[in-house]
């Protein structure tokens, strides 16, 4: 190897030990960075119960209900990050409340059909009473359930509702539809209001590294003092 060639190859081993520190160090920077676990607002040293929980990728934000309801802000989507910057899309809130119904059908051949109802809450299976059943058909007809969340309904075959309504103070709606020939069993399952439901919102977070290698969250744009910090 003469003198130029062993030149050019200190500086091809000097351009590969640059580029190998380089990749050690942009892996130690994103470790460092990783976003998992809870993150809570701080206001003047204290935490506030405003949070933000990431698992994978998606998070979920809950907190005092910023526009002053009862209840509380709710919100849930997916995140995107690179080593300075937390984009929050809330994207899955609507997808998030989980309400459902369990139907029952059996077939008839009588001039009616019956359909029996029951409201139930969906985090404990408890009765609803007092909900409002909507009957929609040409005339609308409501009915409440009872203290056993429980309501009847009996109609001939050519009356019969194509969409039943279900409503109670401090719940999502909810409503399905009906097909005719068929007696029904029907419980439902409604999802308490989250409060202030957060939809199709941005927020944008730069991702500060702290003294003892913590991370913080800076809300960025018209929150840009909000602080929030790992409350691991």
């Amino acid at each position: 190897m003469n003198a130029k060639q062993n030149q050019q190859q200190k500086v091809i081993n000097v351009l590969k030990a640059i580029f190998l520190l380089a990749i050690l160090n942009l892996g130690s920077t994103m470790v460092a960075q990783d976003i998992k676990g809870k993150y809570c607002l701080q206001s003047e040293g204290e935490t506030i119960n405003n949070c933000i929980t990431f698992v994978n990728d998606y998070f979920i934000y809950e907190g005092y209900c910023s526009q002053g309801d009862l209840g509380s802000d709710f919100g849930a989507g997916h995140y995107t990050k690179d080593n300075s910057t937390l984009s929050l899309k809330f994207n899955l809130t609507n997808d998030s409340f989980g309400d459902y119904h369990n139907t029952e059908r059996t077939k008839t051949d009588k001039d009616s059909t019956t359909f029996n109802i029951k409201v139930l809450d969906l985090d404990n299976s408890q009765a609803i009473p007092y909900a409002n059943v909507i009957i929609d058909k040409k005339q609308q007809m409501t009915k409440s359930s009872n203290k056993d969340g429980f309501v009847s309904f009996t109609f001939k075959k050519s009356e019969i509702p194509k969409k039943v309504e279900i409503a109670f103070v401090g719940y999502k709606p909810y409503s399905f539809y009906l097909q005719s020939n068929y007696n029904y069993d029907v419980k439902v399952f409604m999802a308490k209001v989250k409060g202030c439901e957060i939809v199709d919102e941005k927020w944008d977070f730069k991702i500060l590294k702290n003294k003892d290698n913590s991370i913080s969250l800076k809300r960025l744009g018209k929150n840009k003092n909000q602080i929030w910090r790992s409350s691991n």
